[in-house]
């Protein structure tokens, strides 16, 4: 896939589209990481092939030992939440003092066995360790609190990794949205083993406490404010309306916008909590149903693109909130509050880029099909998105 030669494989065509999603995902983590996959050779003549495999029959009858034939993406366990959501659920960095954040990459302790007959058990579960990170080998009744402050970054080939004590895998595919969105976080709970333990630290009373400071406001007193990509001076008067029209639609859909990039896992196993997932997925069904279409209307060009103009999540980005045994400096659990700055410096995607440090970052994950570059340095000073919104 890499190199853009599927098509001289005749077989790919028999291949169940979810193992190219797979790939995809694969390929992602890997040029995230700068690792360049080895040259694909030409494909062999069939006839030379054949007698080759002929000759070298009695002598490879062995070598599935040497390859690592674990690997069966039917194994990954489904993972989603209980919500079902419409259209719209990264890899972190180091979060605030005592949250170490690790790489775990695939040389997670493991035993390939070496014989020939009898050992698909053993190679299974070895197969099975590879794909999961150091903790997510942890029961999670074996997990200090030490192991729950640890965020842990999935490298090459892990599928399986623990975010605060919770296991974790990559978000699933839906009817709406294969994808994740560029530079948004695409990890979900574990549904076999992340989102029940994930619920149990929802107490509802402090979500309504915290949900009553409208962080959406925040988000939008805060959000960029200045292009980047295109000079405010060159748009034309009509586009200019437009895209204050857009920013307003902005502020009267911030709960929606923020919800999308902060999702929580309910515990709906009381009325008041069975009552907040339904009014969060209403806001975002509707507003999964009318964003794209807003910014058709109010974005004249395809292309046109900047971090001041939100966009909604193609999956829910996933708010794992922290084990309550986790202290701060003060020696008090976090609160929700503090929680959401850690989670927004070290994720800005969440919040529409608003917590990014420098004008790079804003660009770093521009969709592909805009061609435009940053401009210099100076035109970006003076260079609001609107002179009706400051």
């Amino acid at each position: 896939m890499f190199w853009n030669r599927l098509d001289e494989s005749f077989w790919t065509k028999y291949v169940p589209e979810k193992y190219y999603l797979r790939a995809e995902l694969r390929l992602d983590l890997l040029h995230s990481e700068g690792v360049r996959p080895g040259y694909w050779p030409d494909l062999v003549d069939a006839d030379v092939r054949v007698a080759q495999e002929v000759m070298d029959d009695a002598s490879s009858e062995h070598d599935d030992t040497q390859h690592d034939a674990n690997y069966n993406p039917d194994d990954d366990v489904d993972n989603q939440d209980d919500d079902d959501v419409q259209g719209g659920d990264s890899v972190p960095s180091a979060p605030k003092r005592r949250r170490t954040s690790i790489s775990s990459h695939s040389d997670a302790p493991a035993t390939q066995s070496t014989a020939t007959s009898g050992t698909s058990s053993k190679r299974a579960h070895s197969g099975s360790l590879r794909r999961q990170s150091p903790l997510a080998q942890v029961d999670s009744g074996g997990l200090t609190v030490a192991d729950t402050e640890v965020v842990e970054v999935p490298g090459p080939g892990i599928s399986s990794w623990r975010h605060y004590g919770i296991l974790m895998t990559f978000a699933p595919s839906s009817a709406h949205a294969v994808h994740q969105s560029a530079g948004c976080a695409d990890y979900a709970p574990n549904k076999a083993g992340g989102i029940q333990p994930l619920k149990q630290r929802f107490v509802l009373a402090d979500v309504q406490d915290f949900l009553a400071t409208e962080p959406w406001t925040t988000m939008f007193e805060n959000r960029v404010k200045r292009l980047v990509l295109h000079s405010y001076s060159a748009l034309a008067p009509r586009a200019r309306m437009a895209l204050d029209k857009y920013i307003r639609f902005m502020e009267e859909n911030a709960s929606g916008f923020w919800h999308g990039g902060h999702w929580f896992a309910i515990d709906t196993s009381t009325q008041g909590g069975a009552d907040m997932q339904r009014e969060r997925k209403r806001q975002w069904d509707a507003l999964a149903r009318t964003v794209e279409t807003k910014q058709l209307e109010c974005v004249a060009e395809g292309d046109f693109w900047e971090a001041v103009y939100w966009s909604l999540p193609s999956k829910p980005c996933y708010w794992i909130l922290m084990n309550p045994r986790s202290l701060n400096r003060q020696g008090n659990p976090y609160s929700l509050e503090e929680q959401l700055n850690i989670l927004d410096r070290r994720e800005p995607a969440r919040v529409q880029w608003g917590t990014a440090t420098s004008d790079e970052e804003l660009v770093e994950h521009v969709p592909k099909s805009v061609s435009v570059s940053l401009l210099p340095e100076k035109p970006r000073r003076d260079n609001p998105a609107s002179r009706t919104y400051d």
